[in-house]
């Protein structure tokens, strides 16, 4: 597909600096490629390739939106999720090993975000009342330098003084300061293989809610601060992707 980076994938281990080792790699794919039926030579020089293969690989190499999904529990478990979607495919990669991945393609990006949204194993009902608040971003980042300083009543007397709703405020802070997992979801738009726009919702988790952030940058810069459970999460989810390519998310 005459690409030399992946994103979201080793480069180093795709595509290897050194050019005797990077044929070796090219070579131990296409051999692996063959005896799987993937590939089959023609005994001419020439060569059929799976359909599903050369889909799933312009998808990977050329996408239209990237999804990256990272989760991380409170156990310190690191779990990831990439997802590549084109005009006509939608590639999930998971890491399983090392340096072994499983692709799958997914029927639709109704699926997929749903799949998301399990991974990041939001809540099904929130016992908090979903109130977004916006606070600048200057003011979001001292919020989180003052919890990571061991100071939570400053964190929530900041928000406070943000206009924030106490119960709001305290809520997020005991969240971010002791949180049971914490997700990323970043939502990339790109074009010519290059990435043009970003889109990143953050995810905290207690046992009372999950708290999601997302900036916005219009009139203003600014944090949008919520609590949510997953079906909220999956509607704020969709907006984002649908920010990008309205195309690509089907009307409910």
């Amino acid at each position: 597909m005459r690409v030399d980076s992946v994103a979201a994938l080793p480069n180093t281990v795709l595509f290897p600096p050194d050019a005797n080792v990077r044929q070796k790699v090219l070579a131990e794919g296409q051999r692996r490629l063959i005896d799987s039926g993937l590939i089959v030579p023609d005994g001419r020089g020439n060569a059929n390739y799976d359909n599903a293969l050369l889909s799933m690989t312009a998808a990977v190499a050329d996408p239209r939106l990237i999804i990256l999904a990272r989760r991380e529990s409170l156990e310190g478990g690191r779990y990831e999720a990439t997802l590549f979607l084109n005009n006509v495919e939608i590639v999930e990669v998971i890491r399983i090993d090392k340096h072994v991945y499983r692709l799958t393609r997914i029927r639709d990006v109704p699926t997929a975000l749903q799949g998301v949204r399990k991974m990041l194993g939001l809540p099904a009902r929130s016992s908090v009342e979903p109130l977004p608040i916006e606070v600048r971003v200057n003011v979001f980042e001292q919020v989180r330098q003052l919890v990571a300083a061991k100071n939570p009543e400053g964190a929530v007397q900041t928000l406070i003084d943000a206009q924030t709703p106490p119960e709001v405020a305290a809520g997020f802070v005991a969240a971010l300061a002791k949180p049971t997992g914490k997700s990323m979801v970043s939502i990339l738009r790109t074009v010519s293989q290059k990435v043009v726009d970003v889109r990143v919702l953050g995810c905290y988790l207690n046992r009372h809610a999950a708290w999601i952030t997302t900036v916005i940058t219009k009139p203003q810069e600014r944090v949008v601060i919520e609590a949510a459970d997953g079906k909220k999460f999956l509607s704020r989810l969709t907006d984002r992707v649908a920010s990008f390519a309205e195309r690509f998310v089907e009307p409910t």
